[in-house]
C-alpha cells in the first residue's frame, strides 16, 4: 500500500504545475500589446515514476521529492 504522503506530494506537484501555468497566462495577457513579446507556453506532461527500493516491500513505483 502506498503512503499517504506520496498522494499529498502528487497533489502538491499538480497544484504547483498549474500555478506556474496561470503565471505564464497572466504574463501573456499583460504583454498582449507589446510587439516585441512572444507568447509563452507551458507544456505539462506525465512523468514516469521512480522505482525506490525498500526493505519492507518489493520494487513498486514511488515518488521522490
Amino acid at each position: 500500500m502506498s503512503s499517504t504522503f506520496m498522494g499529498l506530494e502528487i497533489g502538491k506537484k499538480g497544484l504547483m504545475s498549474h500555478q506556474q501555468a496561470l503565471h505564464v497566462t497572466g504574463h501573456n495577457i499583460s504583454n498582449a500589446e507589446n510587439k516585441e513579446y512572444s507568447r509563452q507556453r507551458v507544456i505539462i506532461t506525465a512523468a514516469d515514476p521512480l522505482y525506490v527500493p525498500s526493505l519492507s516491500r518489493a520494487n513498486v513505483p514511488g515518488n521522490i521529492g
